[in-house]
């Protein structure tokens, strides 16, 4: 692959500055996966020297006569043929030091052109090549850098002495930026490239001192005995060839700048929406853990998609670009809500549990009562409820049996005996006979009837004050035959439905609200959750947004991504 502008000849003794104006005409693509980009590009250099027009026209003549004995290696047109030779006149050598390939389709187009007025060259030559360089994605997808097209000048006359063909040994020619645009031979509205568009267009020029730059570059040392040693050791008495050579060189930078507006609405706008939807579930109740569980997983299987998608359209690099940073600070927003959520549910849950644990271990102990009373032997399995008969005779000393009347103090004043016309005499702990005393509806009514354990604590809750009254006026206790135990309940059958009244009262306790039943510190629960969930909601929201706004403020706009070659520049 040669370069599209190689030289030929030595230079005259006139020829000391050729100037190069490079033009872009249209920037074809940039390949964000392979770091490299294609463009077509025109290039005019000038330069003085007065014997090249009589040169070409000498050579061109003798082609034109004697063809078979003097054909032409160089057309000094390549749209016009047979019309000048330019094989003997000199044209400087440039070499495209980062260039990767050259299409072989490529359209060529050289084109040499005199002036007699003042014994000047101009060369045109069109350009197609595909570039590799550095490339910096860090502020996707508000990102803007330059492509450059490095051109290395290749002077034969440091190296050449012309002193035998001119008479003069050359003092070297300087390449010398001249014009130069971003736009030159294309037409038409549209877009100057596919994601990208061209915004700046310059030409810089840097000198190097290649014996310098080999020794910065060079990670090995050259060997001792190398003749000519492109980094010399210290045991090495030759020097470089390239020792005081200053390398000429131009870099075309190319200021390109993203559409930002299409990768905003296909990776940006989808991962926002998802952050918004997980704002929503802060409006669900703090109780339904599993609606907000629920919520939580279904975003993050969204955002995983999004993020599948996402990983198509993003530039793989070695650091993570804005919207990959977006995506995470989405990820730890939802494990977040979901932290939260199961934080406030602990809260709100904390008197329930404390409840389910204190009649867990009740349904233990009363597993051990009957395990220590034997009724689980011989595979015998009785419900829980068996256990009732074992734990009150712990607790009641039976005198005698029978049925009881009025309750009087017993000889310990921290007991109450009941007693009854047959002489039976229960003692009672002091607190549980007033409990037992207090909630009962059937306190008072006379003693002429049977105990039971089926009327419990919970059928004595079942009415109020005013409902015992009206039960106590409808419902008549009977006798039951048998002998059905020690516990000291009452045992009542009805007989006729419950009377408009009792229906009513029954109906209102329904109704009451459930504040009214719950307990201070289900209470305290449920307001600690509900405010910490305000809380969490806010400050999640604002950190969010405000991650987002720092993410995308701080990182966006140019990268210098050749801040070397600018600052070498002159």
């Amino acid at each position: 692959m040669n370069s599209p502008l190689a030289g030929q000849g030595l230079p005259r003794l006139e020829t000391q500055k050729v100037f190069i104006s490079p033009y872009l005409d249209r920037l074809l693509q940039v390949d964000e996966e392979n770091y490299r980009w294609e463009a077509v590009l025109y290039f005019y250099l000038t330069w003085e020297d007065p014997y090249a027009f009589d040169t070409a026209k000498e050579t061109g003549a003798a082609m034109l006569f004697n063809a078979s004995t003097t054909p032409c290696n160089l057309q000094c047109s390549t749209i016009v043929s047979n019309l000048f030779c330019c094989d003997e006149i000199f044209l400087p050598g440039l070499f495209f030091k980062n260039i990767y390939a050259l299409p072989q389709d490529r359209g060529e187009l050289n084109n040499i052109f005199f002036s007699t007025t003042n014994g000047s060259v101009m060369w045109e030559s069109r350009v197609h090549g595909v570039f590799y360089q550095p490339m910096d994605f860090s502020h996707f997808p508000f990102d803007s850098f330059d492509l450059l097209a490095e051109i290395r000048f290749y002077d034969i006359a440091l190296t050449y002495d012309t002193t035998g063909i001119w008479g003069a040994r050359h003092p070297g020619v300087e390449l010398v930026p001249s014009s130069g645009g971003r736009k030159l031979f294309t037409y038409g509205r549209g877009d100057d490239s596919n994601r990208w568009a061209v915004v700046d267009f310059q030409v810089v020029r840097y000198k190097t001192d290649l014996e310098t730059w080999f020794d910065q570059f060079s990670d090995m040392r050259s060997a001792p005995d190398d003749p000519l040693p492109m980094a010399p050791g210290p045991g090495n008495p030759n020097r470089g060839i390239f020792r005081g050579v200053q390398d000429q060189r131009i870099g075309i930078l190319i200021t390109i700048e993203r559409f930002w507006k299409p990768s905003l609405v296909n990776t940006v706008l989808p991962v926002v929406l998802v952050f918004m939807l997980g704002m929503f579930l802060f409006f669900t109740d703090e109780s339904h853990l599993d609606t907000r569980l629920e919520g939580v997983i279904a975003l993050f299987l969204a955002l995983t998609a999004v993020q599948f998608v996402v990983s198509g359209t993003i530039p793989t690099s070695s650091y993570l670009v804005p919207t990959q940073q977006l995506i995470l600070s989405t990820y730890i927003f939802l494990f977040l809500v979901a932290m939260v959520s199961i934080t406030e549910f602990q809260i709100i849950m904390r008197h329930r549990k404390k409840q389910e644990a204190k009649r867990r271990k009740d349904a233990y102990k009363r597993y051990c009562k009957l395990r220590d009373a034997g009724r689980l032997k011989g595979g015998q399995n009785p419900p829980l409820s068996a256990a009732d008969s074992l734990i009150v005779k712990d607790q009641l000393q039976v005198i005698r049996i029978g049925n009881t009347a009025a309750p009087q103090q017993s000889a310990d004043p921290e007991d109450v005996t009941f007693k009854s016309s047959k002489e039976v005499s229960i003692v009672l702990p002091k607190e549980q006979a007033e409990a037992m005393l207090g909630k009962s509806p059937f306190a008072g009514v006379p003693a002429d009837e049977c105990t039971s354990p089926t009327a419990t604590v919970a059928a004595a809750n079942a009415a109020a004050a005013s409902a015992a009254a009206a039960a106590a006026a409808e419902e008549q206790p009977v006798g039951c035959s048998g002998r059905l135990g020690f516990i000291p309940f009452r045992f009542w059958e009805r007989r006729q439905e419950p009377s408009s009244q009792l229906r009513t009262m029954r109906s209102l306790r329904r109704l009451t609200s459930a504040l009214d039943q719950i307990t201070a510190d289900e209470a305290y629960g449920a307001y600690v959750g509900h405010l910490l969930d305000n809380v969490a909601a806010t400050v999640l929201g604002l950190g969010y947004a405000l991650v987002a706004i720092v993410i995308f403020v701080t990182q966006s706009g140019y990268i210098n991504v050749f801040p070397d070659a600018q600052q070498d520049a002159y």
